[in-house]
């Protein structure tokens, strides 16, 4: 699925988790004045198809929830949130909800991220739904990753004078976050999959579990293979219950 704005420019991603919420990134939607501003879109896997209405269907959002401890000046902590729409999402095939686990999703090694944002540091947003196969990273192995790559970023822009990112390099990795990227070939979520799930596929009980929303990273596209940070959905499972009552927590991997 995805969240545009109200002049039809998409700029996040989510998934459904029951018949009237959607899970996506708090940094997605903390700064809209109002849910009236945001729209979203399930059941389509073309752009294009969906704008001549041959697939998909628009609801309007009725309430945005967002973790109380959310700092929306600095987004990267309790970067979650959960939309409440206006209507009930019918669901069929193709359309139907991602499981949740309770347990801790560190335990996969292997994930899919699906997202719509661009497919390259120069190019536009996807016109279909893309996919990418990544690797769990360890967080000591992320902390130091994080530390060299910001470390190289910030001297480049203190010597090109671009202090506007300057806070983004001193950012630290919280408890809330996990890392993940395709150690083979640097593949990672880029501008316009914030949002988008990170999912784990169970071969066994033929479902699929979403444990990661995208958070932040470094530019994709760049050859320094830095992993992408993603909310870990298990660290707020209590709190999803509480807002999506019906949201499918399913037991068997």
């Amino acid at each position: 699925m995805r969240i545009q704005n109200w002049y039809g420019v998409q700029y996040c991603g989510g998934s459904v988790i029951d018949e009237k919420h959607i899970l996506t990134a708090a940094h997605c939607v903390g700064g809209q004045p109002a849910p009236v501003n945001v729209e979203v879109y399930v059941g389509h896997f073309n752009r294009k198809l969906m704008e001549q209405g041959l697939k998909g269907k628009r609801f309007e959002v009725d309430k945005i929830n967002i973790p109380p401890d959310y700092d929306a000046d600095d987004n990267l902590n309790n970067d979650i949130a959960i939309l409440s729409l206006k209507e009930n999402i019918v669901f069929k095939s193709g359309i139907e909800p991602i499981c949740l686990l309770d347990a801790n999703s560190v335990m996969f090694k292997k994930f899919t991220l699906a997202g719509w944002g661009k497919t390259g540091p120069n190019e536009g947003g996807s016109d279909t739904l893309m996919k990418v196969k990544l690797d769990f990273v360890e967080k000591s192995r992320c902390e130091i990753l994080s530390a060299n790559h910001y470390y190289r970023q910030t001297l480049r822009e203190i010597a090109e004078s671009k202090y506007e990112n300057f806070r983004i390099a001193s950012r630290p990795f919280y408890q809330t976050h996990m890392c993940a990227i395709n150690l083979e070939s640097g593949g990672d979520a880029c501008k316009g999959d914030s949002g988008s799930p990170l999912m784990f596929e169970s071969p066994e009980a033929y479902k699929w579990y979403v444990v990661g929303v995208v958070s932040g990273g470094a530019p994709c596209g760049t050859t320094n293979k830095f992993p992408g940070w993603y909310t870990n959905v298990t660290y707020f499972s209590s709190w999803i219950r509480s807002i999506a009552k019906n949201a499918q927590f399913c037991d068997e991997i």
